[in-house]
């Protein structure tokens, strides 16, 4: 199932993101005031329904452009061949700037996983290939940008209000403190849904959160949205439970 393209594109949110994320070193020689997504996928059709592949160009502080290929993996297991995929997306990012007639751009890979466990898996190719430390000089070198939501607190994750709603779903959807964490989830959508897209993105996650968690159930869900709409019925003057129902069903 895959929603997190309804949350992440609006380059405004993915700014506040990666401004987060990247090393300083890094943002320095990025303008990301210059941040646009790039239209395609390079990923298999057999691993769309695991994979949201997200490609921005940003311009270097000094006009030259670059690449930012974020690759969200929506699973809660640690995957081994990461740097090898991650490397097949490169490569044929770097095949369409060929085919383009443009000069190729370096890539910033960034995985953000979400499984209950810290990521004690691979991040380079060196660590998936079995050869000796001779030969390991022959072999694609290259580290990617890991964010690991099992290592950060929810205070930690606050910041951008659509980024952090996003990112507390990914770190609690196969968590079992999710039915716990649900209302405070939900409310955050509720309450930014007049912003751009976040209507959409709350169709979105509760789509989701039916479809890719037993952690809770069809009524918990359901009662924890009307509630959620209830607490700021109140405050404003929008048909509030009439839209409430309508994601319910």
């Amino acid at each position: 199932m895959d929603w997190s393209a309804t949350s992440f594109p609006m380059p405004t949110r993915c700014r506040g993101f990666l401004k987060k994320t990247l090393p300083h070193t890094v943002l320095a020689k990025l303008n990301l005031e210059t941040l646009t997504p790039v239209s395609g996928s390079f990923v298999d059709d057999a691993l769309r329904q695991q994979h949201s592949d997200l490609l921005f160009r940003v311009s270097f502080v000094n006009g030259k452009e670059g690449m930012v290929y974020v690759l969200f993996q929506h699973k809660s297991y640690q995957d081994a061949m990461s740097p090898f995929q991650l490397l097949r997306y490169m490569v044929r990012i770097w095949e369409q700037q060929i085919r383009d007639g443009v000069s190729l751009n370096p890539i910033i890979p960034l995985i953000l996983y979400h499984g209950q466990n810290a990521w004690t898996s691979s991040r380079t190719m060196q660590d998936i290939v079995d050869a000796p430390a001779e030969l390991e000089h022959f072999l694609p070198q290259f580290d990617s940008v890991l964010v690991d939501l099992s290592q950060h607190t929810d205070s930690e994750l606050r910041g951008n209000a659509m980024f952090n709603a996003v990112l507390l779903v990914l770190k609690y959807i196969g968590s079992d403190e999710l039915p716990d964490r649900l209302q405070g989830i939900i409310q955050l959508f509720v309450q930014i849904i007049d912003a751009p897209r976040g209507l959409e993105s709350l169709k979105a996650v509760l789509v989701y959160l039916t479809n890719a968690t037993d952690k809770i159930s069809h009524e918990q869900l359901t009662d924890t949205v009307q509630q959620a709409f209830k607490s700021i019925k109140s405050e404003r003057d929008s048909p509030m439970p009439t839209i409430a129902e309508t994601l319910i069903q």
